[in-house]
């Protein structure tokens, strides 16, 4: 089986690599929402990153990390039984929650170091033609080319004109599922066709 890691845009990504490999392990893009801007994040310091001050909320029930782009959404307490995130809070939860994520970052780096047959798999329904595909790849590739030579990309969102492969790079159109956990037999497909479709050679 192929090494797969979610690599944003939201949660969608790691839930299917979890119900198709049944594994559980958690990394750094699973469960936050990853703006393409906020990639390069994953290949520079964390100077900037959840200092205090520099957040804002969004829509009640996101938290943007001003220094990097990215958007939390499970990290946070909350205000009573909602979803909404307390700004009272966020202070003094900013340290734990960095710490959790500069852990989760290092623990990336070194799974996607070490993979054999890394496959790296963006869902980002923004993304409708080839090129707009070819260039998010790229993007990717630029960010985690210096951890893994080898790494093969998937670029995956339901508004796909159409589809596309090579041995390096698959762009594949799915289908929308009826909540964020996506359409399992679409997802099926796109494991499948990975597996068909990428060769692996010695790095």
């Amino acid at each position: 089986m192929l090494d797969f890691f979610s690599i944003g845009f939201s949660c969608t990504a790691a839930h299917q690599i979890r119900r198709y490999t049944s594994l559980d392990s958690s990394y750094f893009f699973d469960w936050i929402l990853t703006p393409a801007k906020a990639l390069d994040f994953f290949s520079q310091p964390d100077d900037n990153f959840l200092c205090s001050g520099n957040w804002e909320i969004v829509g009640e029930i996101r938290l943007l990390d001003k220094g990097s782009g990215l958007m939390f959404m499970h990290d946070f307490a909350k205000i009573g039984s909602t979803e909404a995130i307390d700004p009272e809070r966020v202070e003094s939860h900013l340290e734990t929650v960095k710490s959790k994520y500069v852990y989760l970052k290092q623990k990336t780096t070194d799974a996607i170091n070490r993979a054999e047959r890394c496959v790296l798999i963006r869902y980002e329904n923004e993304i409708h033609s080839m090129e707009e595909a070819g260039a998010r790849a790229s993007q990717i590739r630029k960010i985690v080319g210096r951890l893994n030579s080898n790494v093969k990309i998937v670029i995956a969102s339901i508004n796909a004109e159409r589809e596309e492969s090579t041995s390096e790079f698959i762009f594949v159109k799915m289908r929308k599922g009826a909540n964020w956990t996506g359409y399992d037999a679409s997802w099926n497909r796109l494991f499948a066709e990975a597996e068909k479709v990428f060769e692996f050679r010695g790095r």
